[in-house]
Formats: structure tokens, C-alpha cells, sequence
């Protein structure tokens, strides 16, 4: 009985789990690349509109690049998608999970001082614009890949993957604004 146990153990099971694995991976894994490649191009264009030099149209134009990607992500996922619900979602998780998201709207104000304010804008917007949004498609790809959805999202419970995703998504930011002048 341990042979027979030995080798289906060796014979058996390790090809049933890597079977298993690769059925499921390319669903998944198909998916989530899609999705990755959605939450890039949107944090290209928040850098891009990080960039304006117009005080608060920089923030109220990263919200709706934000709201796109979620309903982007919502539709590839089969997700319900509800505006208003969503705006009330994202808005605890970027004010209270990453301080430098909360301080987009406060620099993007600041540049209306003279000199300095544009100056401040122009070298912080963008940076802390596509961190923010790689950061809330990363917590939302992973929120529906285990499926998720937005009626059970809880802010709370992601906070502090929102804020290392931030952080990463800045390193991304650089990566691609970097490369792209290179």
C-alpha cells in the first residue's frame, strides 16, 4: 500500500497539481496581464496629466483617469461597475492610506504661487499622479483576482498594501518617465 501511495504520491499527484496550475494560470494570468497593461497606460497618463500646469486640473483629471481604470478593470473582470459607489470607495483609500496622495491636491494648489509653485508642481505632480494610480490598480487587480468585487471592498484592509504598492508604483514611474527621455 506505500508503494502504491509512494508512486501515485510520485506519478500521480505532481502531474494532477501542475495540470491543475496550468489550467488555471492562463485564465488568471491572462487576466492579470491585461489588467497590468491597463493600470500602466493609466499611469502614463497620470504622469502626463500631472504635468499640466493648471492648479487643480491636474487632480480633478487624475480622478477620472482613476475612474476610468476601475471601470476598465471592472469590465475585463465582469465586476458590477456604479460611479458613485466607486468614487465613495476610492476616496477613504487614497486620503487615508498614502499621506503623499492626500498631498496631490495640496502641491497641485501650490502652483499658483509664483515661480516656486510651478517649479514644485511640475517636479512632484507627476511622480505622486501615477504612483497613486498604480498603486489603486494594483489593489483592485488583486481584490478581484480573489474575487472581489466593489460591494465588498473594505479601504481599511488594504491600506497598507495601497501604501507599498505607492511606493513601488513610484519606482515604476520613474522607470518608465526615465526610459522614455533616455
Amino acid at each position: 500500500m506505500t508503494e502504491k501511495s509512494t508512486a501515485s504520491d510520485q506519478g500521480a499527484t505532481q502531474p494532477q497539481t501542475d495540470a491543475a496550475a496550468e489550467a488555471q494560470l492562463p485564465v488568471s494570468t491572462g487576466k492579470a496581464q491585461q489588467a497590468n497593461s491597463l493600470v500602466l497606460k493609466h499611469v502614463l497618463a497620470s504622469v502626463g496629466v500631472g504635468v499640466l500646469p493648471l492648479p487643480l486640473l491636474d487632480f480633478v483629471g487624475n480622478t477620472g483617469i482613476q475612474l476610468n481604470l476601475l471601470y476598465r478593470l471592472s469590465k475585463l473582470y465582469e465586476i458590477p461597475y456604479s460611479h458613485d459607489m466607486v468614487k465613495n470607495i476610492i476616496a477613504p483609500l487614497l486620503a487615508g492610506a498614502a499621506p503623499a496622495a492626500v498631498a496631490r491636491p495640496v502641491y497641485s494648489a501650490l502652483r499658483v504661487i509664483p515661480i516656486a509653485g510651478p517649479i514644485l508642481g511640475a517636479l512632484t505632480m507627476p511622480s505622486l499622479s501615477g504612483a497613486a494610480t498604480y498603486a489603486l490598480g494594483k489593489v483592485f487587480i488583486q481584490h478581484f483576482e480573489s474575487g472581489g468585487t466593489f460591494l465588498n471592498f473594505d479601504p481599511e484592509a488594504v491600506k497598507d498594501y495601497f501604501a507599498q504598492q505607492f511606493q513601488e508604483g513610484k519606482l515604476v514611474v520613474k522607470q518608465h518617465t526615465t526610459g522614455a527621455a533616455a
